[in-house]
């Protein structure tokens, strides 16, 4: 960031006023999808959809915490929950645009058991069509006997 820092919106700390040259910014997550800028203020959405933000508070267009100027970066935990999709800055204001979050680790824990449950039911359905088979095959010969008993008795029967 360069520029102006009087009312921290560089994030660059209470120490720097101005920045003639870019410079990084620390306390901010290495990957971002979004930035924002207002008149004395910025946002940053790093790739989870959570906000950071820094400069002027006044009118609480960062957080509601506090209307004091944030020189650093801030975690705005008020959209905790939220995935932010969008950010826009004016000069006294901030438009966020987010949706609920869906919680990756159950929605993943979800998917698992859904694995498990299906890998248990196509096992339990093999196992019973196996089954199935075996007792298909079981009365076939038990049929296959009793026919060749039939035959066997009428034939002795038809002798006598």
């Amino acid at each position: 960031m360069s520029g102006q820092n009087d009312r921290g919106q560089l994030g660059l700390g209470q120490k720097i006023s101005s920045a003639d040259h870019f410079q990084l910014i620390e306390n901010l997550p290495q990957k971002m999808s979004a930035i924002a800028a207002g008149e004395g203020h910025t946002i940053v959405v790093d790739c989870h959809g959570e906000i950071y933000a820094f400069g002027d508070n006044k009118y609480e267009k960062i957080t509601s915490d506090t209307n004091l100027n944030l020189f650093e970066p801030f975690y705005v935990d008020q959209f905790r929950g939220f995935e932010v999709l969008q950010v826009v800055c004016g000069g006294q204001q901030t438009v966020i645009l987010a949706k609920t979050k869906s919680i990756q680790g159950n929605s993943i824990k979800t998917l698992f058991i859904r694995k498990i449950i299906s890998r248990f039911q196509m096992t339990l359905m093999k196992v019973l069509l196996e089954q199935i088979q075996l007792v298909r095959r079981k009365l076939k010969n038990i049929f296959l006997n009793a026919s060749i008993t039939m035959i066997a008795y009428q034939q002795t029967k038809n002798m006598h």
